[in-house]
């Protein structure tokens, strides 16, 4: 589904054995495709240079005939989760309150914040982090990289770790998905 604000917006489809859905949207410095699980989660975040979502999208999901539809509204990504702080279950991408002309930078960790509070959170899945590690090898010394390929799920686990130490520096929480 295409929005008023041009963002795109796909249905649930299956990739690598679990449920999906893109959200592929024109900000400042190119184009910005997200795929997500079904809980909200970020799985890939890529930047590129184009200016042709649409043409992102069918590229990322190979499909050739993709049928667009146009919407009045956008609907924001939630997470399956509840904001610690007030109860509220309705947490939301942070970049999805900003029109996609606004969005100047994209965070490398996934925000999101609950609609009611404010509270701020993150999460990173451990396919998320993956992609990472695997699309920035040059950020990485010899022994980091000789760590990730004897031990790849330790070293997920150990910036994991890393991730939750300077986040919770920050004060902005990780959020626990119901699953």
């Amino acid at each position: 589904m295409r929005s008023k604000e041009s963002r795109y917006r796909t249905e649930l489809y299956s990739r690598k054995g679990s449920n999906r859905f893109c959200v592929v949207e024109k900000v400042v410095k190119g184009i910005l495709l997200t795929e997500f699980n079904s809980d909200g989660e970020v799985l890939v975040q890529l930047l590129n240079a184009g200016s042709d979502p649409e043409k992102a999208l069918k590229e990322f999901t190979g499909t050739k005939e993709l049928q667009v539809t146009d919407t009045d509204s956008y609907v924001p990504v939630r997470l399956n989760a509840e904001c610690v702080a007030c109860k509220c279950a309705e947490v939301v991408r942070e970049m999805d309150l900003m029109q996609p002309s606004e969005i100047k930078e994209t965070p490398v960790v996934p925000l999101y914040v609950c609609s009611s509070c404010r509270k701020k959170y993150y999460t990173m899945t451990d396919e998320y982090l993956h992609f990472l590690v695997g699309a920035n090898l040059d950020l990485f010394d010899q022994n980091e990289l000789g760590e990730r390929t004897a031990d790849e799920p330790l070293f997920i686990k150990t910036l994991q770790q890393y991730i939750i130490r300077i986040f919770a520096a920050k004060k902005i929480s990780h959020i626990a998905i119901k699953r």
